[in-house]
């Protein structure tokens, strides 16, 4: 999983649930258009991140990532219309937040277990590196002298 997902999927279980306006601040800035909620996108359609409720209902031909991070883009700036797709709003507070799965708990959680097997992997690693040279250096210049 990339970067930028893990880093939404640990805000969103930090936060509970966020409304688009403020995981439209979460996300790193690439292109400045809609394909920067694409990764957003691909977390709502693999099922680790779910909205309360879904008002994006689309016709079958524009459903998908492309269409689900023009959406996400569309609530992220608060617009009616881009591109082509033309979105309803209510007045108010986002009654829609975007909040964390328990498949998106479980990626989360297997993602930090895997840093930390390898963090002490590394460090069991580099101990017995330390460990097999000082050995070696002893056993030079105190036993075979």
């Amino acid at each position: 999983m990339e970067p930028d997902a893990i880093y939404l999927l640990q805000r969103l279980r930090l936060s509970a649930e966020l409304n688009a306006v403020e995981v439209g601040k979460l996300i790193p800035r690439y292109f400045g258009d809609h394909r920067d909620f694409f990764t957003l996108a691909r977390l709502l359609e693999g099922g680790y991140v779910a909205r309360s409720a879904t008002p994006e209902k689309v016709p079958h031909p524009f459903r998908g990532v492309d269409v689900r991070a023009i959406l996400l883009y569309m609530d992220a700036h608060e617009l009616t219309e881009y591109r082509g797709v033309t979105a309803n709003r209510h007045s108010g507070k986002d009654d829609n937040p975007l909040f964390l799965t328990a498949a998106g708990m479980l990626a989360l959680e297997q993602f930090e277990t895997k840093r930390a097997d390898r963090l002490w992997s590394t460090g069991i690693a580099v101990a017995a590196a330390i460990l097999s040279a000082v050995a070696t250096a002893f056993a030079v210049n105190v036993l075979f002298r």
